[in-house]
């Protein structure tokens, strides 16, 4: 791709810095991006560790088909969440046609350039940033008792003109044997038994730089580390990062980068969506978990305290490898001939294995087995992308 001086623009152009970015404890540089930009829309569809990205709209959606805007991290296509907040420079979000005419049809929905840190100064630096903390559930929803669900589910039917569900010695029972006998009257809190109280999340970030006038590097490692509030839920990132700048001489100039993140992404099987349902669904009268530790029917064998604790784990490990050569040749003043090589490597391997949960009535005996069979399925996948670029341009200016 070409470059313009932003002079010359009449687009519009937004410039986020790396402050903006860096100061706020979130695991996505998408995430990082609300509210930083005037016309980038960024929603967030979930709060789950690792699944939390924030989709990005600039100026609204302008297509019936793919509305994801373009994105460029030094010059290479790529993903945003793949780079570590503390890594990015700044990055300038174009707008409108004008300023992303030079990138083509690709621009149609907007351009957004990343740009990480290159080393500066001579001599060596070395910067640490970390954060840690513990996160809680908030806003949580308010749901009736085992008792206040069995007499307002009556009222709803004698208003509809049908015969209560529970009859009276129903209710004097249960009242009488919440207490003494909670496996066969239970009172369950589903989403207390379901959910944590909070989750530990932590990022480490420690960069070096330094070089001399001829060449410089900057060296980069980060680790983020986030539990979530329902059990077996976590997310895990590794980054490394290395930007190096050669003057090999008065006409040639190079820069070699190599990037490389892998992810670890666990979550009960099915996915937590399904669990949050049922959680907030069954009544507080059906049995979560009895006293003798077994797992309660829930509602027809779907208990999501068991579906979160041992029903099984879907994992998700992708690895994200670049390696960015950059030259530069000067032949004559103000020609400038520029070649660039970008391959992508990126290996995706994902694991989802459903345990059997047996669920048991109050007496102990046997009520449902969920699923009725153990299933494993295991998958993995390797890319390899080329890219390679060539641009020539002059540049002279006329008194």
């Amino acid at each position: 791709y070409g470059t313009q001086k932003k002079v010359n623009l009449t687009g519009a152009v937004a410039v986020v810095k790396s402050e903006q970015l860096t100061k706020q404890p979130v695991g996505q540089a998408s995430t990082a991006l609300q509210g930083a930009a005037p016309g980038l829309t960024v929603t967030q569809g979930s709060g789950q560790p690792g699944r939390d990205q924030g989709g990005l709209r600039i100026r609204g959606i302008g297509t019936l088909g793919n509305a994801n805007p373009l994105v460029l991290i030094d010059g290479v296509e790529g993903n945003i969440n793949n780079v570590n907040t503390n890594d990015i420079e700044n990055i300038s979000v174009l707008k409108d046609a004008s300023s992303a005419a030079i990138y083509g049809s690709r621009a149609a929905n907007g351009v957004i350039l990343v740009t990480t840190k290159r080393a500066k100064n001579e001599g060596v630096t070395v910067d640490y940033n970390n954060y840690a903390g513990w996160q809680s559930p908030t806003e949580m929803t308010d749901m009736v008792s085992g008792l206040d669900h069995m007499n307002l589910l009556n009222e709803a039917y004698t208003n509809t003109g049908k015969s209560p569900i529970f009859t009276e010695q129903m209710i004097k029972d249960y009242m009488a044997g919440m207490e003494s006998n909670p496996d066969r009257f239970p009172n369950t809190d589903w989403q207390s038994l379901t959910m944590k109280n909070n989750s530990f999340m932590q990022n480490h970030y420690i960069a070096a730089q330094g070089g001399s006038e001829k060449v410089k590097v900057l060296g980069s490692l980060g680790f983020f580390d986030q539990d979530g509030i329902l059990e077996n839920t976590n997310f895990r990132r590794y980054n490394f990062r290395l930007n190096s700048d050669l003057q090999i001489s008065n006409k040639i100039s190079a820069a070699l980068d190599f990037f490389f993140t892998k992810s670890e992404l666990k979550e009960p099987a099915g996915g937590t969506g399904n669990i949050f349902h049922w959680m907030r669904r069954i009544p507080a009268n059906q049995a979560g978990i009895l006293s003798t530790g077994q797992y309660g029917e829930g509602w027809n064998g779907d208990n999501p305290i068991a579906k979160a604790r041992d029903g099984g784990l879907n994992l998700e490990n992708p690895m994200n490898s670049v390696f960015n050569i950059d030259l530069k040749y000067k032949p004559i003043d103000g020609m400038t001939v520029n070649l660039v090589y970008s391959p992508k490597y990126e290996i995706n391997h994902e694991k989802e294995f459903y345990n059997t949960v047996q669920s048991y009535y109050w007496n102990g005996d046997k009520a449902y087995l969920t699923p009725q069979k153990n299933s494993l399925t295991e998958s993995y996948g390797q890319y390899w992308y080329n890219n390679l670029r060539a641009v020539v341009s002059y540049e002279k200016t006329l008194a």
